[in-house]
């Protein structure tokens, strides 16, 4: 009965928009300052905030995703447009399914609504997530084509977890490549686990594209991501997912120059 109470209460808080937007910020390795965040939907249900492992079911069976990615569209827009945040070194990555890039009406809705309403779109990143195989990759290239025109950077989320990751890697105009966690959780008791760090960061910088590392949790990584010349981290041991406020606090102290980040 508990569990059909809190779906209940999951799907009346979905109908409801009852949505909001976190960020984890990123930090580059050299100056270890904020240099932007990834945006992370979260659901308000009654009086707890809820992660998206917990709803994304729900949302789907409500038919109810273009609407909560619209949502966080807006959002990332509005921020992007404030004037604290206008700054050509941050930007906000947002995450968009690797089979969405195939779907030309929803590329072009996106393509003109951003053009429209989005002020420098060069701090706009879409983070790309397997979730399935993109079964006509030259439709894909010719609409990730049209979002680059925009000047809208590009990452690949979940590097090596997928299996078409290197096919992306490939076919797409990357800017940023993002080491899946589960290699950095085991970079410290896995020797073959740190060669595939080591190659993958290898062959980014080889092919011009910057690296980030999400998931990082202590000193112990950050110091072996150190060593082998990882751009940026994302993780618990900088931050969790924080609300806007918070970022925008701790990037104006980073701009100061008392930087909160540990």
């Amino acid at each position: 009965m508990e569990q059909l109470h809190k779906t209940k209460a999951i799907q009346k808080a979905i109908i409801q928009k009852q949505y909001s937007v976190y960020y984890q910020p990123k930090i580059e390795k050299q100056t270890r300052k904020i240099i932007g965040a990834e945006a992370l939907m979260r659901l308000k249900v009654e009086s707890d905030i809820v992660f998206p492992f917990e709803f994304i079911n729900e949302v789907i069976h409500l038919g109810k995703m273009a609407e909560m990615q619209a949502y966080l569209f807006k959002e990332v827009v509005e921020k992007l447009n404030s004037e604290t945040l206008i700054h050509k070194e941050f930007s906000i990555s947002v995450n968009m399914n690797a089979e969405d890039l195939v779907n030309e009406p929803y590329i072009e809705e996106i393509s003109m609504k951003l053009k429209k309403e989005l002020l420098n779109p060069t701090q706009l990143e879409l983070e790309i997530t397997e979730k399935k195989e993109i079964v006509n990759l030259m439709k894909a290239q010719k609409n990730v084509t049209k979002l680059k025109e925009l000047e809208i950077k590009l990452s690949l989320d979940d590097f090596g977890k997928g299996y078409s990751s290197l096919a992306y890697l490939k076919a797409f105009p990357i800017d940023t490549l993002k080491i899946d966690q589960s290699f950095i959780q085991e970079a410290l008791v896995s020797w073959k686990t740190q060669e595939i760090i080591r190659a993958i960061i290898q062959l980014s910088h080889n092919l011009n594209i910057k690296v980030v590392a999400e998931g990082v949790e202590t000193i112990e990584q950050l110091q072996f991501l150190d060593d082998l010349g990882c751009d940026i981290y994302q993780g618990f041991y900088f931050d969790a997912a924080i609300p806007f406020s918070q970022l925008k606090e701790k990037w104006l102290e980073d701009k100061k120059g008392n930087s909160l980040i540990n």
